[in-house]
C-alpha cells in the first residue's frame, strides 16, 4: 500500500552545494520511494483563522507535537539520496499508466519526481 513518512533527503544542488533536510516522501505498494516535496517541511501549523479559540490553540499545539515527533523518527532513519533513491512507481503508473510528461522531463534533481507540496507535481 502507499504511504508517506517524514526523512530526510541529501540534495546536491545545480550549483554542487549539498543540503540536508526534512521532506515527505512518498512511496509506492512496494515501499519505494517514487516522490518528495520539493522544499523541505517548515515547522508550522496554519490554522487558516484570524482569530484562535481554545480548542484551535490546543489542536494546532497537538499538531506541532505530532510533527515533531515525526521529524524525530525521520532523523533515526537511513539518509535518502535525491540523486538515486526515488526509484518506485507513481501511483498512476502503478495503475498500469506511464509517467507524466512533467516528471521527466528536467526537473529539479534530474527528472525525478517533485512534489511542490501542494499535491501537485512541479
Amino acid at each position: 500500500m502507499s504511504h508517506w513518512n517524514h526523512r530526510v533527503v541529501r540534495v546536491q544542488g545545480a550549483d554542487g552545494n549539498i543540503t540536508f533536510g526534512v521532506h515527505e516522501v512518498y512511496y509506492d505498494d512496494a515501499g519505494v520511494p517514487w516522490s518528495m516535496t520539493s522544499e523541505p517541511i517548515t515547522f508550522d501549523v496554519d490554522v487558516n483563522t484570524l482569530t484562535l479559540s481554545e480548542d484551535q490553540e490546543r489542536d494546532a499545539i497537538i499538531d506541532l507535537k505530532a510533527l515533531v515527533l515525526s521529524m524525530q523518527r525521520a532523523l533515526g532513519m537511513p539518509v535518502l539520496d535525491a540523486m538515486t533513491a526515488f526509484t518506485g512507481k507513481s501511483p498512476g503508473e502503478e495503475a498500469g499508466g506511464e509517467k507524466p510528461v512533467a516528471w521527466t522531463s528536467g526537473l529539479s534533481f534530474d527528472g525525478m519526481p517533485v512534489d511542490d507540496g501542494k499535491g501537485e507535481k512541479a
